[in-house]
């Protein structure tokens, strides 16, 4: 009986110093994206922390001042964000203007208008040639410069909050990056296409 024990004490041991190996810290930035790490310790400015896999261990930094807050696995959580950094914005402002970025890229991830048309100017650019190679960039910043003209809110979104400037300016911005990345993406994948193409077309020709 005392060795059943002992077992099952040993088993338990093992059981909870995974569970603690494991368990995940949520860093959240000011650009609304949230990051799972097992562990982190905080060097001046810098962030320093480390991702566990499958596979294996990964570690990355980040920059203070990019982010809002760090909660542990028992729901505490650490604010590390102050008015005075890189946004004006009180605490409870800037947790709106996150919330807005989160919500303006989760209503805007699906590929649409923005994808295609960069696309049709990245293949149709390419007959430029070498003056090509910034087109794609130009009009990824053009297309960036519009906010969206409906704001999407999710479910569960205190109508209160929907409703304040830091919320709608986190949701602009949320789109405006997202438009701008995949514009870009698309843009040069179209550049490279047409560019191909063209290249083919040539070496036809002098078959």
């Amino acid at each position: 009986m005392m060795r059943f024990l002992r077992l099952l004490s040993f088993t338990l041991l093992l059981l909870n110093g995974n569970t603690t190996l494991h368990a995940q810290h949520n860093m959240l930035m000011l650009n609304g994206r949230k990051v799972s790490m097992t562990e982190y310790r905080i060097t001046g400015d810098e962030i320093k922390y480390s991702i566990v896999s499958e596979k294996h261990t990964r570690h990355r930094s980040a920059d203070r001042y990019d982010v809002f807050s760090i909660t542990a696995p028992d729901g505490k959580e650490t604010i590390l964000y102050s008015p005075i950094d890189s946004l004006d914005f009180s605490i409870e402002e800037a947790r709106q203007f996150i919330s807005g970025e989160q919500a303006g890229r989760s209503y805007h991830m699906r590929k649409g208008r923005t994808e295609v048309l960069s696309a049709a100017v990245g293949i149709g650019s390419g007959f430029l040639g070498f003056y090509s190679l910034p087109v794609p960039m130009i009009y990824s910043v053009i297309v960036g410069r519009f906010n969206p003209s409906h704001l999407r809110v999710p479910e569960g979104v205190d109508p209160e909050v929907r409703t304040t400037e830091a919320y709608r300016m986190g949701y602009d911005k949320g789109v405006r990056n997202l438009r701008i990345q995949r514009a870009m993406k698309w843009g040069y994948i179209g550049l490279g296409a047409g560019l191909t193409g063209l290249l083919i077309y040539g070496i036809s020709q002098h078959d």
